[in-house]
């Protein structure tokens, strides 16, 4: 066989070739820094770091998250979170919630991630998603979820993968004809607990094309948007954190480093208007107005009772993740 086809992959076809084009993503992956956005200098990334206060259940609360991979292993960069998102996609919200391990074949998933299915691209993939696989996650206050409960001055260590066996790996005594996933069991409680927000994949996929930061961005403003904010104050320190990107000093720099992203979801429609604004010394905000994109999404969705009702109600609870301006919570 040749070395740039792999293994079964055009022997086996997934029976799954008709997603929709919503996917159903779980609160945290939006709203916490897991994986890079750089390509550059992966093996030297040692975690990322998230941190601040906000207000839940009238209480204002400290947050802290931290990520560490394996030492001297690639950390989960742009490849790994397109895997994931493409994962995502194919497993779909009823098997998330019905089927632990998940099942796939490279063929599917290169065809959602629009990717030649070579023996190279087979080879990065498995290299990102245990990148993934292997990631430790410690929080203190930030996860939001009902199944963990965490105590204010003690991190819980979380991952978002428990296992994961690729074809022709020993799985229970022989070798796997397809690629096995084990999602972790607060993951996938949140995902049937209704904690997700539904996504355009196509449109975030043609985002990340442009700019990883204007897929991201996109991300982390859903939660607001579709919990009922026409427009958002952001923090950019904070916005710098989530992102995750370098906290500029400057605001000339600021913006030089997330204009670029701004324009595509000014094109999306994916919000309205920005405006920048000097708070203090090198402190910034940014003013973001929703936009009609997201405004049809949610509209779309208030008809799903079942899936946006739970959303609000914990984000009223347990309060939506600390990224708006503190006069704006």
């Amino acid at each position: 066989m040749s070395h740039n086809i792999p293994q079964l992959l055009d022997t086996i076809i997934d029976d799954t070739d008709d997603q929709s084009d919503t996917i159903d993503v779980e609160i945290n992956l939006l709203q916490l820094p897991i994986f890079a956005l750089g390509t550059r200098s992966l093996r030297c990334i040692e975690g990322l770091t998230c941190q601040g206060s906000v207000s839940r259940e009238e209480d204002r609360q400290d947050y802290l998250f931290r990520t560490l991979h394996t030492q001297g292993e690639v950390y989960p960069g742009p490849l790994a979170r397109s895997a994931h998102f493409a994962l995502m996609s194919i497993s779909g919200k009823r098997r998330m919630t019905t089927e632990n391990p998940l099942t796939w074949t490279w063929h599917n998933l290169c065809k959602r991630m629009e990717r030649c299915c070579s023996g190279r691209s087979v080879q990065q993939l498995k290299t990102a998603i245990r990148a993934t696989a292997e990631l430790t996650m410690s929080s203190q206050n930030a996860v939001l979820a009902d199944e963990v409960q965490e105590q204010t001055h003690t991190p819980t260590i979380l991952h978002l993968y428990d296992k994961v066996v690729f074809a022709n790996e020993q799985l229970d005594g022989r070798l796997a004809s397809r690629n096995h996933l084990w999602v972790s069991q607060w993951y996938r409680e949140n995902v049937n607990n209704n904690l997700t927000i539904p996504l355009d994949y196509p449109l975030w996929k043609n985002l990340d094309r442009v700019s990883r930061i204007a897929s991201r961005m996109y991300e982390v403003l859903l939660p607001y948007f579709y919990t009922g904010r026409s427009t958002l104050v952001i923090d950019y320190s904070r916005l710098a954190q989530v992102l995750p990107v370098r906290e500029e000093k400057f605001l000339s720099d600021a913006r030089k480093q997330l204009e670029p992203a701004m324009k595509p979801l000014l094109e999306a429609g994916i919000i309205r208007s920005r405006s920048w604004k000097k708070v203090r010394s090198r402190a910034f905000q940014i003013c973001i107005t929703c936009g009609p994109e997201i405004d049809s999404l949610v509209a779309d969705n208030l008809e799903r009772d079942d899936a946006a009702t739970p959303l609000r109600e914990f984000a009223r609870r347990k309060g939506i993740f600390g990224l708006a301006s503190e006069d704006e919570e």
